[in-house]
C-alpha cells in the first residue's frame, strides 16, 4: 500500500454513505471500515466496498484502528458523538452537514480537533461547487457592482419524499438550510447580524410533542445591509435550487447548482441614470457542475495527507450552525428578530 495513501471508513451507509464509497474509490483512497446500525444498508455497501471490514457501531470500528479518517453520513442528531469519538481517538474527520445541532457542540468538535492536531471537515459541499465559486468570483470581480441582496431556493419535490418517514427529520430549517445559508455566508464573505423566518402551519401542529415545519422564508441582514432571502420547501411540485444575486449594475442568475451535469448562469448588466434603468448587455454560459463531490472529496483527502486547514473546516461548519441555532429561536418563539452575533 502506498505510504500517501489514506485509509477511510464510513459510517452511515444509506444514500450519501454509499456514494462516497465510489468517490473515494476512485480519489485512490482505501475504505476499509463500514458501519451502520441498519444490517440491509451495510450489506449493500459492502458490495461496493469488497476490502472493507463491517461494523455495527462507531465505536467498534474506531478501535479496530485500521482507518486513520473517517467519513460521518448518518442522521444531523448523531453528528456530534460520532465525530467527538473519531476525533478523540485521533481520527480526521469529514462530517456531513449541519456540524452539529448546536454551537456548544461545533465548539468542543473544533477544540478535540485542535487538541488531538486532526483534520475536521464540514460537508458544505457548494463551497467546491464551480458554479458558484463562479458567481463569487464575478461578485468579487465587481461585474455587477455593489452585491445587495441574494435571493435563494432550496426546494424538494414531492416525489422525493414519497415513501419516506417525515417525523424522522428535525424540520425543513435544519434538514434544507445548510446549504442556502452556507453558499450566502461565502458569496457575502461575512456572517449575517440578525435573521428572521416566517413558517407555514407546521405539518403536525404547534400542540404536537414537536412542532414539524416543512416550509420557511429565511431572511438574514449582513452588517453591511446586505439582504438574502432563502425560500426553503420539503414538498414543491418541483425540485428547485436557484440562486439570484441582485447588485446595483446588474443582475447574476444560477439555474441548479446542484446539478451533477452542467448548469447556466447569466449575467445581466444595467445602468441607472437618474430614474431610468437601461439595459446594457447580457450573457449566458454553461458551467461544469459534474465533479462538485469529487471536489470536496479530493479537498479533504489533500487535508489529510498535507495537515492543511480545510476551505470548509469547524469554522465555516459553525457559522452554519450559528445562523441555524438563531433560527431555529425564532421559530420557537414569538417572531421577534433574532440576533445571530
Amino acid at each position: 500500500m502506498p505510504e500517501d495513501e489514506v485509509r477511510i471508513g464510513i459510517v452511515g451507509c444509506g444514500h450519501w454513505g454509499a456514494k462516497w464509497i465510489r468517490i473515494f474509490s476512485g480519489l485512490g483512497a482505501r475504505v476499509k471500515a463500514l458501519c451502520d446500525v441498519d444490517e440491509r444498508r451495510l450489506m449493500v455497501a459492502a458490495s461496493k466496498a469488497p476490502e472493507a471490514t463491517l461494523f455495527r457501531s462507531h465505536q467498534s470500528m474506531i478501535a479496530m484502528g485500521e482507518v486513520e479518517s473517517i467519513y460521518v453520513a448518518t442522521p444531523p442528531p448523531t453528528h456530534f458523538q460520532i465525530a467527538k469519538d473519531c476525533l478523540t481517538a485521533g481520527k480526521h474527520v469529514l462530517v456531513e452537514k449541519p456540524m452539529t445541532m448546536s454551537l456548544e457542540q461545533g465548539l468542543e468538535l473544533m477544540s478535540l480537533a485542535e487538541e488531538n492536531d486532526c483534520i475536521l471537515m464540514v460537508g458544505n459541499t457548494f463551497m467546491y461547487n464551480r458554479a458558484v465559486r463562479e458567481l463569487r468570483s464575478l461578485v468579487d470581480k465587481g461585474e455587477i457592482g455593489l452585491l445587495r441582496h441574494i435571493r435563494s431556493c432550496m426546494t424538494d419535490s414531492i416525489n422525493m419524499w414519497a415513501g419516506k418517514i417525515v417525523s424522522n427529520y428535525t424540520d425543513v430549517l435544519w434538514d434544507l438550510g445548510p446549504h442556502p445559508i452556507s453558499i450566502a455566508l461565502f458569496l457575502v464573505n461575512q456572517e449575517p447580524s440578525t435573521i428572521s423566518v416566517m413558517c407555514a402551519p407546521p405539518l403536525l401542529g404547534k400542540a404536537s410533542r414537536r412542532p414539524l415545519y416543512d416550509v420557511a422564508v429565511v431572511n438574514l441582514l449582513f452588517p453591511s445591509e446586505l439582504s438574502a432571502v432563502i425560500y426553503l420547501n420539503w414538498f414543491n411540485y418541483l425540485r428547485d435550487r436557484r440562486i439570484t444575486l441582485f447588485g446595483d449594475e446588474g443582475v447574476l442568475s444560477c439555474e441548479d447548482p446542484s446539478s451533477r451535469r452542467s448548469t447556466r448562469i447569466r449575467l445581466e448588466r444595467f445602468s441607472l441614470e437618474d430614474t431610468t434603468v437601461k439595459s446594457l448587455n447580457a450573457r449566458v454560459w454553461e458551467v461544469d457542475t459534474s465533479d462538485t463531490l469529487e471536489r470536496e472529496c479530493s479537498h479533504f483527502l489533500h487535508c489529510v495527507k498535507e495537515g492543511l486547514t480545510p476551505l470548509t473546516g469547524g469554522k465555516e461548519g459553525l457559522a452554519v450552525v450559528r445562523v441555524l441555532e438563531a433560527g431555529h429561536r425564532f421559530m420557537m418563539k414569538d417572531g421577534r428578530v433574532e440576533r445571530v452575533v
